[in-house]
């Protein structure tokens, strides 16, 4: 066989950590007590776990979130497969391995914000125009007290 990826192996260790999570729960006799558990309780619960899971540590801080480096991963459709470009450790920051390749066989980031353009009426200038981009209007009151 093969070592399971990144998502795997995070999918993975989320199920072992829920399972702790809801064992813990019902080790204090609240499953089946037929009371709402608070979602304080939950979130107290969560951040207590410590644990060597598949992907590594899980620990998570006061804000509930995991300390963990991350791989970033973008999908090239040239040969169907998800690359690593980049790496993010909490002391070092985001470490770029490589570029990304776009789906225009370049490294520029795409311009994913695509509008249809669209006719209005200027109220300033009282007539029609066209925002051929459809991102360029901004409300404008009549007495151009805006």
């Amino acid at each position: 066989g093969t070592f399971p990826d990144g998502f795997v192996r995070l999918n993975y260790d989320m199920i072992i950590v829920a399972g702790m999570a809801i064992d813990s729960i019902d080790r204090l006799g609240l499953l089946d007590s037929g009371e709402r558990i608070s979602p304080e309780l939950w979130t107290k619960t969560l951040r207590e776990i410590d644990y060597e899971g598949v992907s590594g540590r899980i620990i998570f801080d006061e804000n509930g979130d995991r300390d963990q480096p991350l791989n970033l991963y973008y999908f090239n459709a040239n040969n169907a497969a998800w690359e690593r470009w980049a790496f993010w450790e909490e002391d070092s920051g985001l470490d770029i391995v490589k570029d990304v390749i776009w789906y225009s066989n370049s490294t520029e980031v795409p311009i994913l914000d695509i509008r249809d353009p669209f006719d209005y009426w200027s109220c300033w200038d009282g007539e029609k125009r066209t925002d051929e981009t459809g991102k360029k209007i901004s409300l404008q009151t009549p007495d151009r007290s805006d």
